[in-house]
């Protein structure tokens, strides 16, 4: 569970990172794929030479499905940053997607929770439930931007379920895997912001430390969550990842200078809970 736990440390802070640089949005994260696929791409080569992988056409499909969901996620994201505090779209996108993939995992891989891990449930839908009442009040949330937020929770649940399915049980090999997937994701941006390159490439000598730690920290949470769900049911790293709440929401208001309301501190404890119990609930 420890590649879990450093999956969730790493995404909290690229989030945090991402929120400061949302203003450059798309073709700053265009930017930071390639940079990060550039560096990956001859080091998976080498790593998969040595143990004498064979490329599978399944690599390119699994790659190309993820890619899109990935993408989606992405754009989501990026939105839901322009419309809505950290605060309030990090928690409750992260508290809605180990709730999906808990009853998906149940229904596709016969992953039963216990008492416990129902409980936990419970307690993220609750926290979830606190957030979007704190957020409205707080910053007068429109109900489209509680639709980005819901959109990306969803999102969340549909890549990590396909990672899942992809690295349990297809076999595909996490570097492999996400080394295809990325370089896929940098061709669907680059069309999507085609028009915008020489933007995204000032954004970058502008802003070169967000850049690079887009590059570093992206690429790192991905693949301690691939590496996870190797070893550990999808409901398991989804709940550990999860985790991720308390870390960015703190993060946003040291770093970000977002209010942290009662609700929000409340809602964010009562989460921190709900995971933990969670991921209880859901070992084997």
């Amino acid at each position: 569970m420890i590649f879990a736990l450093m999956s969730a440390i790493s995404h909290a802070a690229w989030n945090t990172v991402a929120k400061r640089g949302a203003g450059a949005g798309l073709p700053l994260l265009w930017v930071s794929n390639l940079i990060a696929i550039g560096a990956l791409l001859p080091i998976a080569v080498t790593v998969l030479a040595l143990h004498d992988a064979e490329p599978h056409w399944d690599w390119l499909l699994a790659g190309a499905v993820g890619a899109l969901l990935h993408t989606a996620y992405s754009v989501l994201l990026q939105r839901g940053y322009s419309v809505a505090d950290a605060a309030f779209v990090y928690p409750v996108s992260r508290g809605i997607a180990p709730v999906l993939v808990a009853f998906a995992g149940l229904a596709l891989w016969q992953q039963p929770l216990s008492l416990t891990g129902w409980a936990g449930i419970a307690c993220v839908s609750l926290a979830a439930v606190g957030l979007v009442g704190g957020g409205l009040r707080a910053a007068e949330v429109l109900a489209r931007q509680v639709a980005v937020t819901l959109a990306l929770g969803g999102a969340i649940a549909a890549y990590t379920l396909w990672d899942a399915w992809v690295v349990v049980t297809l076999g595909v090999d996490p570097l492999a895997y996400y080394v295809v997937l990325g370089a896929l994701q940098t061709a669907v941006l680059s069309v999507l912001v085609r028009r915008r390159m020489r933007e995204g490439l000032r954004s970058a000598r502008a802003h070169p430390v967000i850049t690079v730690s887009l590059a570093v920290l992206v690429p790192a949470s991905y693949l301690f969550a691939l590496v996870a769900l190797g070893t550990t049911p999808v409901a398991v790293v989804a709940a550990i990842r999860s985790s991720s709440i308390v870390l960015a929401s703190a993060a946003a208001v040291v770093f970000l200078g977002e209010r942290l309301t009662v609700t929000r501190c409340a809602s964010g404890v009562l989460a921190a809970v709900g995971v933990a119990m969670l991921a209880i609930g859901s070992r084997p």
